[in-house]
């Protein structure tokens, strides 16, 4: 496993601007790549590219949801 892509979940929270419980939502709808480390209690680590194509996804539909203003 390469570690480097993996993170921890505050970590990853960070990465992407959100807050923990946003990735744990995530990772209940299965809509991260995320697993519980064997032997740490507590310790989940969610895949780095995973989390940011969920936030860019999350921001695309916020950004194009019916009642708000189009941006120029």
């Amino acid at each position: 496993m390469d570690l480097v892509r993996w993170v921890t979940e505050r970590e990853a929270a960070e990465l992407v601007n959100r807050s923990p419980r946003t990735l744990r939502v995530w990772r209940q709808r299965g809509q991260v790549n995320a697993f519980r480390q064997v032997g740490i209690r507590g310790l989940i680590l969610y895949e780095k590219d995973s989390v940011r194509e969920c936030a860019a996804a999350q921001a695309m539909r916020l950004h194009q949801s019916p009642g708000r203003p189009p941006t120029e």
